[in-house]
Formats: C-alpha cells, structure tokens, sequence
C-alpha cells in the first residue's frame, strides 16, 4: 500500500510539473484577471490532480493529456464541483443505468450524446487555436 501511494505521489508530481510549463484557457485567478503565483497553482494542482488520480486510476491518469488535466480541475474549482466526486458519479451513473435493461438504451444514448459533445468541444478548440495562430 505503501509503494502505490510512493507511485502515485510520484506520478501526480511528474503531471504538476508538466502542467506549470504551461499556461492554458482556463486559470485559477487571486482576482479577476490575476492568475495566482506558481507556488499556489502548484499547491491547487497538486491537490486537485491527487482527486484526479484516485478517481481514474493511475493508468487512465497517466494516459490522459496533462492540459486535460489541469483544465478539468481548474473547472471543477470555478463551477464548485467536487473534484474526484464527478468522475465517480459519471462512472457509478452510468453503471447503475445501463446494467438496467428497462434503462441501458437510454444510459447507452446519453454516452453517444457525451461522444457527440467531445467532438463539438474538440471542435471549438481546434477553432480557438487556428483563430490564436492567425493573430501571430
């Protein structure tokens, strides 16, 4: 137990490194238009990235991109939503429908939906960025 906590510890660090490289759509702020210092976003991520690991695992974790990362826990602290609680809602919802005959083909089109939805986001980040790249 030990050794996965030394792991995961380890792999939240690598991740709040990579992610303090970097400055992405969405920031934590001391005041509207005031990103905090480095010490405290390091601190925020390291917390918030800890929920992050519990809840998807260490491999989905390790796999997910580091701005993905950062900009969901970013989220989850301006929307006041619990960090590590939405992705096991989504998960244990999910489960809970579609393991329901009289409920799995509505739980299998809300997952569709979802599907649908990352496109249209990946969509308009792709139309952000092409749009930042043409201002240069």
């Amino acid at each position: 137990m030990e050794q996965l906590e030394a792991i995961r510890t380890h792999i939240v660090n690598l991740k709040v490194q990579e992610a303090l490289q970097n400055n992405y759509r969405l920031e934590l702020g001391s005041a509207p238009g005031t990103p905090i210092d480095d010490a405290q976003r390091e601190k925020n991520l390291t917390i918030l990235f800890n929920e992050l690991v519990i809840a998807l695992g260490i491999e989905r974790f390790m796999e997910t991109p580091v701005e993905a990362l950062d900009q969901v826990a970013v989220m989850t602290v301006v929307k006041n939503h619990d960090t590590r609680g939405i992705f096991v809602s989504l998960i244990n919802s999910f489960i809970a429908a579609y393991q329901t005959p009289e409920t799995s083909e509505k739980a299998f089109k809300c997952l569709e939906e979802l599907e649908s939805l990352k496109v249209a986001a990946a969509n308009i980040r792709f139309d952000r960025q092409k749009a930042g790249q043409s201002n240069h």
